[in-house]
């Protein structure tokens, strides 16, 4: 238990979640001006990007009450969805490619062949 409770916390602390909470806040301020939706494929984007950091902190959050509650089996799958995702945030890990890597070491159980 105490492998997998140092490791949630070690993503807590690599998780800067004010920064994304503000985020999505700027963006769905944003996305209330009546200007917003002029530029379609921008405005995709902003929202693609709003919903992945609403599931990060919520991601984020539960991963803080899990360690709460010392709840191993719902800490161990977290974890090891969030380690995945830090470990491919990069400038270079967005798209096809990272999701196409993700798959493999998901179907290899973690090992790349």
């Amino acid at each position: 238990m105490n492998d997998i409770l140092d490791k949630a916390k070690k993503i807590l602390g690599k998780i800067d979640i004010d920064e994304k909470k503000y985020s999505a806040l700027t963006i769905e301020a944003e996305s209330t001006n009546e200007d917003f939706w002029k530029n379609q494929e921008l405005a995709t984007s902003k929202m693609k990007q709003l919903a992945k950091l609403q599931t990060d902190i919520s991601d984020y959050e539960l991963l803080s009450d899990l360690i709460k509650k010392q709840d191993e089996k719902g800490l161990k799958d977290l974890v090891k969805k969030l380690e995945n995702l830090l470990y491919f945030q990069g400038s270079y890990d967005k798209g096809p490619a990272r999701e196409c890597t993700y798959g493999i070491l998901k179907k290899n159980h973690g090992r790349l062949k």
